[in-house]
């Protein structure tokens, strides 16, 4: 992946960190800033009603992987998520998926602490 699609990448997730930092819920009922969450991501999110719970995701898209020589689609394994939702005390919780490139992964990490997220997992599926 190029330098340009990697800074890319680590800008979401920094512009996702900030959404957690600034987004407004009273209690676990208050509804979320969905049009903020989309001008700090560039994506256009999906709101549940039933679990007051906003997603946006992104396939990944510049990744060409062939599994028996058929193309995988995006939506296979390939796409970035995340999901918020109101928590106590005004916070909001987010949780997501990221693809990365094995060399994407430090950069990424480093991006999500510099905007102050609270990494609580990092999983590895599979490497690309």
């Amino acid at each position: 992946m190029s330098y340009p699609g990697l800074l890319r990448h680590c800008l979401i997730a920094a512009s996702l960190a900030l959404v957690a930092a600034v987004a407004h819920a009273a209690d676990t009922r208050a509804t979320l800033d969905t049009a903020e969450i989309e001008r700090l991501t560039g994506l256009k999110g999906t709101y549940s009603k039933e679990e007051n719970v906003f997603k946006v995701s992104k396939p990944r898209t510049d990744v060409k992987i062939q599994v028996d020589k058929w193309p995988m689609p995006p939506f296979m394994g390939l796409g970035s998520w995340a999901a918020f939702a109101p928590a106590q005390d005004g916070q909001v919780v987010m949780m997501g998926d990221t693809v990365l490139f094995e060399d994407e992964v430090n950069p990424a990490i480093s991006a999500a602490f510099e905007a102050g997220l609270e990494v609580t997992c990092l999983a590895q599926s599979f490497f690309l």
